[in-house]
């Protein structure tokens, strides 16, 4: 028996192993074995197919190489894997042994083949399982901390889609509105687009139906469905969301080939979990809002709640407590009694100590320090807390403020006298501003001719003129100041730079406090404008100087500060006359003697001084209606022994970032000459009208004066109204100056006007403001009175 004969019988005896011998272009020799691996008999193979022809187009360029080296003598023999495809057209995996060899005269491979299709697949499958498990460990970790349904299904679809084992995922998640999707994969696209037309295909109808489907390209249904071509070759599994018979959705897959049980197992698994996901995003939602809905109760309580554990620990407080303590907080986490008591024990006589002892309710009336007073009065009830099973866990303790009800007669005492003291106030005031109005009418006609006697007269009769004046100059200083406190002064705000009046005053505040007191101005360079009239802020100043200089005999130092400063509603809590926005802060502080608590509680009453009879006692009192008079407000801040520092607040100007500061420019007496123009002067008091009269005459003017309203229109009417200006006092004795300009405006409408008063009560200033009409505060000097005629008549 010859060689080729033993071979062909040990090798056709192999039922695992398939053997080959081939050339390039065919098989030489084939066995049964490799024959029915590839689906072949043994004569459609041999010397009518090639190796090329039973592998997968995928592997080709691989195994022609390979062929290549062996036939060539490149390699003599190689081991390889490679993609087979069998008669059908299936696909199958195959290891390769060959070696090249000499086969009648002409190079050869001759070699053994083993399909080892099945332990590709289970080398597959298991990685296909493995990749699953991974991904839906991923899953689980996102399903333990997300909260919002929508991220969960779209990052579960994004991780499943990640695995590269499903041609898409898709998960919908059913609203009471409408399906919300989440969508990998272009497989499914075409799909949603039905779904969102209200035109899905019959498999999802079927979903209403059934907890699980799986469709395949073989059913009927798909075949006809319009989505066919899309869902070509392509398989699909089902899953409903589903969790204590509630449906929140689906889970689908895309799959190529057939999917086994254990896998099928695993997706049921993973749309359980989601499902419960989505179950206990909805009960935490429910939760939260239940939660929400008590703690809105809770908050909205007007009276504190505070819940404390056995160790008197505050566990939860609401917002009334977190209001009343809020320089406290955070409040949660503390002890009760440091919080509320500021001690470092509990209280004996504290309700709650007896609540948990005795598991009973217990009420008990004691102070507490407040950010608003140093102590208040409240009414704490204390009950206690109980879990489930009966045991005292804690305490809830009502907070109830019964300050009002703990003063009350102290409360109608107070205002009792606070009334008495308003009373007299009132009859004070309205005295003072009389005797300012009637002082205002004497000092005018002295003050006046004194100036023109200046003018008029030589040394040395001129240095006792000047006294007379600079002595009726103070007389109508401390009308002013009578006519603040009464609140009468005249209110003429205007845009101020507060930096430019501290600096036009330096000079003068320094004279007045003398050498041995040092005056620092510390000046913010960019400092807003505020609303405010000039005269009555430059007295607040020297009246704030004069209290610091008094404050300090042996001498010290005086800071004068200005700044920006924007106040919010926590800061507003804190100090009941703030209010929040943006002001300017002028700061005066001084080195002085300073007060204790219970001077500075009285020293903006009028009349109250510490100076005896040096004091008059309205300095700080003019100061503080000024204030309040430009809406802001005074912060004191003193020590015994430790200075005092008086904060001015002023709100800033809307119109402040269009301010230009301009000062009025000094007249000489030349330029303040008339040119016999014709004015029509009213006024009642005839020691005022007979002055007014000489100084305007002799100026130059043609003076017309009348005592009262009817002899004005009198005159206006002898004199056919030819007049330049109306020069009146606003309070006549038969009709107000306002009414008889009225009436003069309608027969010349384009009569100028200018007002005089020493005394102004209920007269209308808003429409003398919008008229333009110019006015001019009693007393008057010469110059001032010559200065508002010219500028009235031009």
């Amino acid at each position: 028996m010859n060689n080729e004969k033993i071979f062909q019988i040990l090798v056709e005896k192999q039922s695992l192993v398939g053997v080959y011998l081939f050339t390039e272009k065919y098989f030489l020799y084939v066995n049964d074995t490799l024959a029915r691996i590839f689906g072949y008999k043994k004569e459609e193979l041999i010397r009518k197919k090639g190796p090329i022809d039973l592998t997968h187009p995928d592997d080709r360029p691989l195994v022609r190489q390979n062929i290549h080296k062996r036939i060539s003598g490149e390699i003599e023999a190689i081991r390889y894997i490679f993609k087979g495809i069998r008669k059908d057209g299936t696909m199958i995996y195959c290891m390769a042994f060959g070696q090249r060899t000499i086969y009648k005269g002409h190079a050869a491979v001759i070699g053994m083949l083993i399909d080892i299709t099945e332990n590709i697949k289970r080398q597959e499958r298991a990685k296909r399982l493995y990749t699953l498990l991974y991904a839906i460990r991923d899953i689980s970790e996102l399903i333990a901390r997300e909260e919002d349904k929508e991220i969960l299904i779209k990052k579960s679809c994004e991780r499943l889609f990640k695995t590269h084992i499903y041609h898409g995922v898709w998960v919908a998640l059913q609203d009471e509105k409408k399906l919300k999707m989440a969508i990998e994969g272009k497989v499914f696209k075409p799909l949603a687009k039905t779904i969102e037309e209200n035109k899905p295909p019959l498999c999802i109808q079927r979903l209403f139906k059934h907890s699980k489907i799986a469709v395949t390209i073989t059913e009927d249904d798909c075949k006809k469905c319009p989505l066919a071509k899309t869902c070509d070759r392509e398989n699909f599994i089902i899953i409903r969301l589903e969790h204590k018979k509630n449906i929140y959705g689906w889970l689908a897959v895309c799959f190529g080939n057939t999917l086994d049980k254990e896998e099928n197992a695993l997706l049921e698994e993973l749309a359980k979990d989601i499902a419960f996901a989505l179950y206990n995003i909805e009960q935490e939602k429910i939760i939260k809002e239940n939660e929400q809905f008590l703690q809105n109760i809770f908050d909205g309580i007007q009276d504190g709640i505070s819940i404390l554990d056995r160790d008197f620990n505050v566990i939860r407080v609401n917002k009334w407590m977190e209001m009343m303590y809020a320089t406290e907080m955070p409040l949660v986490g503390r002890k009760c009694y440091e919080i509320y008591q500021k001690r470092q024990s509990p209280c004996p006589s504290c309700p709650s100590i007896l609540s948990i002892r005795t598991g009973k309710p217990h009420v008990s009336i004691v102070p507490y320090p407040s950010f608003a007073n140093p102590v208040r009065w409240i009414e704490l009830s204390s009950f206690p807390l109980r879990d489930i099973d009966g045991e005292i866990i804690g305490v809830i303790e009502h907070v109830k403020d019964i300050t009002r009800r703990k003063k009350a007669e102290e409360e109608k005492e107070k205002l009792q006298t606070q009334l008495l003291h308003a009373q007299k106030m009132e009859a004070i005031g309205t005295l003072a501003g009389g005797i300012a109005h009637d002082l205002n009418n004497l000092l005018t006609p002295i003050i006046g001719y004194s100036e023109l006697l200046l003018f008029q007269t030589q040394e040395p009769v001129k240095e006792k003129i000047e006294s007379i004046k600079r002595a009726a100059e103070k007389a109508a200083s401390l009308t002013r100041q009578l006519l603040a406190f009464s609140r009468k002064q005249i209110f003429r705000p205007k845009l101020l730079d507060l930096n430019a009046l501290v600096i036009d005053a330096k000079k003068m505040l320094e004279r007045l406090i003398g050498e041995n007191i040092q005056l620092i101005t510390k000046l913010e360079p960019e400092l807003k404008i505020i609303n405010a009239d000039e005269s009555q802020i430059e007295q607040v100043l020297v009246n704030l100087i004069v209290n610091a200089r008094d404050a300090m005999p042996e001498g010290g130092e005086i800071i004068i500060e200005t700044s920006n400063v924007e106040l919010d509603k926590q800061y507003c809590r804190l100090h009941h006359e703030a209010h929040p926005g943006q002001f300017v802060c002028l700061t005066v502080k001084d080195t002085g003697i300073g007060m204790d608590e219970k001077t500075k509680q009285r020293i903006f009453e009028p009349f109250f001084t510490t100076k005896g009879t040096k004091g008059s006692g309205l300095g700080l009192a003019v100061t503080h209606g000024i204030i309040k008079q430009h809406k802001g407000w005074i912060e004191v801040y003193s020590e015994r022994n430790k200075g005092s520092t008086f904060k001015i607040y002023l709100p800033v100007s809307e119109e402040g970032k269009k301010f230009i500061s301009v000062k009025e420019r000094d007249f000489l007496l030349e330029e303040l000459q008339g040119q016999g123009e014709r004015i029509l002067l009213v006024e009642d008091n005839e020691a005022i009208r007979k002055f007014a009269m000489d100084i305007l005459v002799k100026n130059g003017y043609t003076v017309f004066g009348a005592r009262n309203a009817k002899e004005a229109l009198d005159i206006f009417e002898r004199e056919k109204g030819n007049f330049h200006l109306i020069f009146t006092d606003i309070v006549l004795p038969d009709k107000s100056g306002l009414m008889l300009i009225e009436l003069l405006l309608l027969h010349k409408p384009q009569l100028k006007v200018l007002l005089t008063s020493g005394y102004i009560d209920k007269v209308d200033w808003t429409t003398v403001r919008e008229k333009g009409f110019y006015f001019l505060q009693k007393p008057y000097s010469m110059i001032n009175l010559l200065k508002n005629v010219k500028k009235a008549i031009s």
